[in-house]
């Protein structure tokens, strides 16, 4: 949830983190249903493990996805098979679907995207200043190398752990 204030006319994130698993009997949710929006919760919290802040340096990084593509990066047909993408597999690269983005953008979200939380951005400062030189072509050579990895195992075949 993103929303324009207009008295501010500053972009607000409301929400962020509330797409979890939960046990709770309350009212607003059954046992262990999804609250939220799938596309942008993190794979751990789609496996149902731990969450921490890098779970929403995830959500930026879906949001920004969109942003720049015009499409969110996991898709599918019911809540499962979202939640089966997020999970387990790696969205077209940024560059393919907007020709004219610099290489550098999909360095960028595959860090912010990634599968384990380890090889994620430590803060949603260190990804704002990546994605702003990364749209210049100014991405320095540590978070290039960073992202070759994640870049590689994306372009594999799926392959189920």
């Amino acid at each position: 949830n993103v929303f324009l204030c207009d008295a501010t006319k500053r972009w607000k994130i409301l929400d962020f983190g509330v797409c979890k698993r939960t046990n709770s009997k309350g009212t607003l949710t059954g046992i262990n249903q999804l609250i939220g929006t799938p596309s942008y919760m993190s794979p751990e919290q789609a496996r149902g493990e731990h969450v921490d802040h890098r779970s929403d340096i995830f959500a930026l990084g879906a949001l920004l996805y969109r942003s720049t593509t015009g499409r969110p990066p996991f898709n599918g047909k019911d809540i499962a098979s979202v939640v089966f993408e997020v999970a387990f597999r790696h969205p077209d690269r940024p560059s393919q679907i907007i020709k004219t983005l610099h290489p550098d953008v999909d360095r960028v979200l595959a860090i912010a995207l990634a599968k384990n939380r380890e090889d994620r951005f430590e803060s949603a400062g260190e990804l704002a200043s990546s994605f702003m030189a990364a749209g210049k072509g100014e991405l320095g050579p540590g978070i290039r190398d960073r992202s070759e990895d994640l870049l590689a195992e994306a372009s594999q075949p799926f392959k189920l752990r």
